[in-house]
């Protein structure tokens, strides 16, 4: 089999060089054609190779921006936290005051726990993003593993 690096002009010089004055027609013919077919097994080769790292390429950047969400996700979990602990901090200070009335205790720990189930629910699919992104670079790297385990038993 060829190598990667096969061009047209090496495997025409290699015929010239291996044909001497008795080859006959049919031989060169015979050759002529079992390097075409070469040639177009390292095309398409080259053409798999480049297609599965395009899409190594682009499961890795989709990656990258599952854990920009994920950071981002965590970064609003802790403002809810803090957020919470605040309307606690404001809640206890509401009910020691007596100057306002339940309903307007009760807006505000409704409030909160809003708050807190928001920052809950994007933590949650911003992981669960990364999983199902891991899962999906990880197929591609088996893909890829099985690509070439194939291609070294040609």
């Amino acid at each position: 089999m060829l190598g990667e690096n096969t061009t047209v002009h090496n495997v025409l010089s290699d015929m010239v060089d291996r044909a001497s004055s008795e080859t006959s027609l049919e031989e060169l013919w015979y050759r002529l054609h079992t390097a075409i077919t070469e040639l177009q097994a390292v095309r398409f080769s080259n053409t798999m190779n480049r297609k599965v790292i395009n899409e190594l390429i682009a499961l890795q950047d989709k990656e990258s921006n599952v854990s920009n969400e994920v950071c981002i996700a965590r970064e609003a979990v802790q403002k809810a936290t803090l957020a919470l602990s605040l309307a606690e901090a404001r809640l206890q200070v509401l009910m020691e005051s007596a100057r306002h009335d339940a309903s307007e205790v009760e807006d505000e720990v409704l409030k909160t726990m809003i708050w807190g189930e928001k920052a809950i629910e994007l933590e949650r699919e911003a992981t669960q993003d990364v999983k199902d992104a891991e899962a999906a670079f990880e197929r591609a790297l088996q893909a890829l593993d099985m690509f070439w385990m194939g291609k070294l038993h040609l």
